[in-house]
């Protein structure tokens, strides 16, 4: 290979390699040579540190503690920034690098905000007491893309689900979290809600005896469920005997 040959191998590899420095802080020197430079804030403003940054899909770069990158190498031409951070939505920005940016000195600036999982949940629900579907929506399928499993975002799509009528869909989603976690009072109440709904009384009334028995303070869906036995399901043995304990609860207090 001849020295021209070399040399333009040497600068199509400075071009595409990323300037990511293992640094926390970016030194002046390298702002002032930098071509392209960013800011990446979360949804409160705040600096974000480790957000993945890739240029056309293949150079990747990490914010700093001050949620900054840089890249010193870049063609002519229109490019794209994708960024990524688990617990976080995804984001991506295109722009355009032309001669003027050199001669003029004048770095592409990008500034990018990632909003966080916690922030979006609160949103949606704010959204889902407004009742604004709409936006529910769009935040539940933003939630879905940063973690479709997490447990939280299931339990309020299950509640959005149960206010526009579509049970069988929250009751999926319901009864899948509470194989998760049996004892956790909110999925049982809730769940209990969904069977009352679509009429599943030996369901309903099971959960409200098994929850009553794991939280005293609940003694109400004792009787809830000696109801149930009595009118719905024509079990009276079980009406005595949920009764009786009833009665039991009285005299100890």
């Amino acid at each position: 290979m001849n020295f021209r040959s070399t040399l333009f191998v040497f600068v199509i590899l400075l071009i595409f390699t990323s300037c990511a420095t293992k640094d926390k802080l970016y030194m002046q020197s390298e702002l002032e040579k930098s071509l392209v430079t960013g800011l990446v804030i979360d949804e409160k403003g705040l600096p974000l540190e480790g957000v993945t940054v890739s240029l056309n899909s293949f150079n990747k770069s990490f914010t700093d503690i001050n949620g900054k990158f840089i890249y010193n190498y870049l063609v002519f031409g229109n490019h794209k920034l994708e960024f990524e951070k688990d617990g976080y939505t995804n984001n991506e920005v295109e722009f355009e690098f032309r001669m003027k940016n050199i001669r003029k000195k004048q770095p592409v600036f990008v500034k990018v905000k990632l909003f966080s999982f916690n922030y979006l949940l609160s949103e949606t629900f704010e959204y889902y007491k407004e009742g604004n579907n709409i936006r529910v929506e769009e935040y539940l399928e933003k939630l879905a893309n940063i973690n479709p499993h997490d447990e939280s975002y299931l339990y309020m799509k299950a509640i959005y689900y149960v206010g526009n009528k579509q049970y069988q869909q929250a009751l999926v989603i319901l009864e899948d979290l509470r194989v998760k976690d049996r004892d956790n009072l909110y999925y049982a109440l809730s769940l209990i809600e969904v069977y009352q709904l679509l009429k599943y009384h030996e369901k309903e009334a099971n959960l409200c005896y098994y929850t009553a028995q794991r939280f005293p303070d609940h003694s109400s869906l004792l009787e809830r469920a000696a109801k149930i036995y009595r009118d719905q399901l024509n079990n009276m043995e079980k009406y005595e005997e949920i009764t009786s304990e009833l009665k039991h609860k009285i005299n100890i207090k």
